[in-house]
């Protein structure tokens, strides 16, 4: 018996909180609205009968904010739209392009500079070889440098599609741009 009346204690005390928490959130609802009201923010109010139009499909409050372009877009501007997706398109693959030619270019050169550097090893003849190993050491490093700044290049383009609204399959010329 005891253990009945300390349960229906304790649902006593935590509906109490309830209420209590319940009646806090009312009280900052309100206050939000007035403070709407009082800086002449209009409250929405949905009138009608709510059964009949949630009955026929989902109901909605929505209405676009002005600065969202509307469905009636002119064709030219369209078009730009396009222009533009493709030129980024465009410069990215070409990008693209250098960067690989560049990156087989340092391959190559990698292994000259191995093969060298062998073959001064296995040669009597020092000071010949070195001069060659340490040119295509000077060539590496700018080839590298070349290369940072091309990708660099490449992620600038990148960032400056997506800023201009573009999806990655469109800058990558899979997408949706026709």
């Amino acid at each position: 018996m005891r253990g009945e009346n300390l349960r229906s204690f304790h649902s006593a005390i935590i509906l109490l909180f309830l209420l209590q928490s319940l009646a806090d959130v009312a009280r900052q609802e309100a206050q939000r609205r007035k403070q709407l009201q009082e800086q002449g923010v209009e409250g929405k109010v949905i009138t009608g009968n709510i059964i009949d139009t949630a009955s026929k499909g989902s109901l909605t409050t929505f209405e676009p904010h002005a600065s969202i372009k509307s469905d009636s877009q002119s064709a030219p501007e369209l078009e730009r739209d396009h222009q533009a997706g493709r030129k980024f398109a465009a410069q990215l693959q070409k990008l693209a392009g250098e960067i690989r030619e560049a990156e087989e270019k340092l391959n190559n050169l990698r292994q000259r500079a191995m093969q060298q550097r062998w073959a001064v090893l296995g040669s009597r003849k020092v000071s010949g070889n070195t001069d060659v190993v340490t040119r295509l050491e000077a060539e590496i490093s700018e080839l590298e440098k070349k290369l940072k700044k091309l990708r660099q290049q490449r992620l600038k383009v990148y960032e400056a599609g997506r800023k201009s609204g573009y999806l990655p399959g469109e800058l990558e010329g899979k997408g949706i741009v026709p």
